[in-house]
C-alpha cells in the first residue's frame, strides 16, 4: 500500500512535467523570522590588549584580536559576570593541526597581579567566532 501511495504520488508530478505544466510542493516549512539583534547592556570594555608577536594570525580569513577579544570579554561576562576594565588580555593565536582549526586565546590579568598570571582565560575560533572553551584560574596566594 505504502509503495502504490508512492508511486500515485509521483505519477502526478510526472503527468504535470510532461504536460509543461506548473507543480505545486505541498510543504509545512515556513521561512524563519529574522531576529533582530538583542541588546544586552553590554558595552566595550576598556582593557589593555596585547598581542604575542610570536602567536599572531597567520589565516587571512581569521578575525581580529581585537574582535576576539572583545568576544572572549562578553563571554566573560556571560559566564562569571567580570567587567574587564582596566584589566590586561594577551591575545596569542594557535592551530590545532589535528582538527586543522585556528583558534585565538586569551589570558586576562587582573590590575595589580604581581605575577602576571592570568586569572581567566578562553579561546575563540579564528575563523567563525565561535567561542570555545572558557575559565577561571583559583591560587592559593599562601603557596609559591
Amino acid at each position: 500500500m505504502l509503495f502504490g501511495g508512492g508511486f500515485l504520488a509521483f505519477n502526478h508530478y510526472v503527468f504535470a512535467a510532461v504536460h509543461n505544466k506548473p507543480v505545486e510542493l505541498p510543504a509545512a516549512w515556513q521561512e524563519p523570522e529574522k531576529e533582530e539583534p538583542k541588546e544586552d547592556g553590554y558595552t566595550l570594555a576598556d582593557y589593555k590588549l596585547e598581542l604575542d608577536p610570536v602567536y599572531n594570525a597567520s589565516n587571512q580569513n581569521a578575525i581580529s584580536e581585537e574582535e576576539a577579544s572583545e568576544i572572549g570579554a562578553r563571554y566573560l561576562r556571560d559566564v562569571f559576570g567580570v567587567d574587564l576594565s582596566n584589566y590586561t588580555v594577551k591575545m596569542f593565536y594557535s592551530m590545532d593541526p589535528s582538527r586543522g582549526i585556528d583558534y585565538w586565546y586569551g589570558d586576562v590579568i587582573e590590575p595589580g597581579n604581581p605575577q602576571g598570571m592570568a586569572s581567566y582565560r578562553f579561546a575563540v575560533e579564528a575563523v567563525s567566532g565561535e567561542r570555545e572553551p572558557i575559565s577561571r584560574e583559583f591560587r592559593d596566594e599562601g603557596r609559591l
